[in-house]
């Protein structure tokens, strides 16, 4: 019950994350093209639990900008399903 079993755990939640958005758009019909994500830059070089921290805060930060861009997008196309699906992601970012 430490750091490991909580980033394990969380990177279920993202895989399950993930899972969905393939699902909203297989339900769309929308061609999906998975391709590899490059591993972070740092992952050998974190020098304390804080460093592993400061890391995810940074790429928290990246996703919610990622996702503020996709729900403008689909507000600029009136895409309210998006809107819809995307609000529960917006948040678990809040939270």
């Amino acid at each position: 019950e430490g750091m490991a079993t909580y980033m394990l755990a969380e990177s279920d939640e993202e895989r399950v994350h993930g899972l969905g958005f393939v699902a909203f758009a297989n339900k769309r019909n929308i061609p999906i093209e998975l391709q590899a994500i490059a591993a972070p830059p740092q992952t050998s070089k974190w020098d304390s639990p804080e460093d592993v921290w400061l890391s995810i805060l940074q790429l928290e930060q990246t996703n919610t900008r990622s996702l503020l861009n996709l729900a403008e997008a689909a507000n600029d196309c009136n895409d309210f399903a998006v809107l819809a699906f995307l609000n529960p992601f917006h948040m678990g970012q809040v939270n």
